[in-house]
């Protein structure tokens, strides 16, 4: 994510104007996407480029569209802390848009800008991977492809810090990095095989969710992830061709991470998918995963509940994940003395899949104790009003919804959280 800073300031009584006002705000959360090469649609890098748009960028902004955040708090779920990186504008943002818009764009007095390092880098990376060949990205449908990448680890180490950094920026829509503590993957080779929300290797563990303009994933301090000596890396990436065109991509990795073991060992657990699974609308007898063809407003809900033996842990992130009927998330913690929200998605978008982490001290992070409850609730639309089910119906070559149950294929359904937790010491 790139900062710009103008040598000059409008004065109070002046609309805004591009360079005093507009420049620096759309660098800071919006040209992480919106640049040359980049994913999104228009970059915003020059006046030029950027005053056509102005009625678009007030009018997305304001209805909350962009940038994309789908984390939202509700009436029903408020986390306990806000996030690292938050890309959402304030109201005096969205305001200056709306009047820079309304005030015809106006360019403002010239200034020089000041572009600074690029925040997007890992600081001090131990390593990075790159793939020793390229995939071709071309045609009109979207590909989700793994490769497994080889740190070379001859004696366990532990993960401090991830960063993706995308060969090609104009095609890598988003990317899923998982550790692969046993080195299964190392029997692909250098091979790219097809993956869909997973990385079709047994045994591996979820470590980041990647989208564009995201900063480095860093774990609180004196933490990290253990990976064993001969572990590897899968890489699970989304890419959006760009029709008529032609793209090459070998998207790297950043790893930091320590020789010797830190004071906390993190760890990334998956919960949901069926396991807790509660008694639901369609059951027939036994509760089962099943949405469907038509149902509207579905719910399925996992539990899990902490044993009382168990340790206390802090949670330092949380992320969800569902398919295309998915259409809202909800993690809370349940216990005697009140309910904690972790995680609310309104508006799931399979497409702006994220890992989201609590902007708090460690000693202040939620907590998940002995004997609690840990629930996540998601709700489907398995009708044509969903405009997704509709879209995936005619790439199946299907008119009608069909009943969807669990699995990994694409007209499969999931409800998963992910949570990054480090014991309480």
């Amino acid at each position: 994510m790139l900062l710009l800073f103008a040598v000059a300031c409008a004065p109070d009584d002046a609309s805004p104007t591009y360079y005093q006002d507009v420049a620096p705000l759309l660098a800071e959360r919006c040209e992480g996407c919106h640049r040359s090469g980049g994913i999104g649609t228009f970059p915003f890098e020059s006046y030029d480029a950027v005053a056509p748009l102005a009625p678009l960028i007030a009018e997305s902004t304001a209805s909350g569209q962009m940038p994309p955040w789908p984390a939202v708090e509700s009436e029903t779920c408020t986390p306990p802390h806000g996030w690292v990186d938050d890309l959402r504008l304030t109201d005096h943002a969205i305001d200056l848009l709306t009047a820079w818009d309304a005030a015809g764009a106006p360019a403002g007095e010239v200034a020089e800008v000041v572009v600074p390092p690029d925040l997007t880098a890992l600081p001090e990376p131990s390593l990075t991977l790159t793939p020793s060949t390229s995939v071709t990205i071309e045609g009109t449908e979207d590909q989700y492809l793994c490769r497994s990448l080889d740190p070379g680890l001859d004696a366990p180490v532990w993960i401090t810090g991830l960063q993706v950094q995308p060969g090609d920026p104009a095609v890598v829509h988003h990317a899923l990095v998982f550790a692969d503590p046993t080195g299964a993957s190392a029997s692909r080779g250098d091979d790219v095989w097809p993956c869909f929300g997973g990385s079709g290797v047994p045994n591996t563990s979820l470590l980041q969710p990647w989208a564009p303009g995201q900063l480095p994933y860093e774990l609180p301090p004196d933490t990290g992830f253990p990976l064993p000596a001969g572990g590897r890396f899968v890489v699970s990436t989304h890419y959006h061709p760009v029709p008529g065109e032609v793209h090459e991509d070998a998207s790297s990795l950043e790893i930091r991470f320590s020789p010797t073991p830190p004071a906390r060992r993190a760890l990334v657990t998956l919960i949901g998918n069926g396991r807790g699974l509660q008694p639901g609308p369609s059951d027939r007898g036994a509760p089962e995963f099943r949405i469907p063809s038509g149902a509207k407003n579905h719910v399925e809900t996992m539990v899990f509940d902490n044993p009382a033996d168990a340790l206390t842990f802090k949670v330092f992130s949380v992320g969800g994940h569902l398919h295309w009927v998915g259409t809202s998330i909800e993690v809370r913690i349940e216990r005697a003395d009140g309910d904690t929200c972790l995680l609310n998605i309104p508006d799931w978008d399979f497409d702006w899949q994220m890992l989201y982490r609590y902007d708090a001290p460690f000693d202040a992070l939620p907590e998940i104790r002995p004997g609690d409850r840990l629930v996540v609730r998601c709700t489907y639309d398995n009708t044509l009003d969903n405009p997704e089910v509709a879209t995936l119906l005619a790439e199946e070559g299907l008119t009608e919804p069909i009943d969807v149950e669990l699995g990994e294929a694409t007209t499969d359904e999931m409800c998963l959280t992910m949570l990054g937790l480090a014991p309480v010491l």
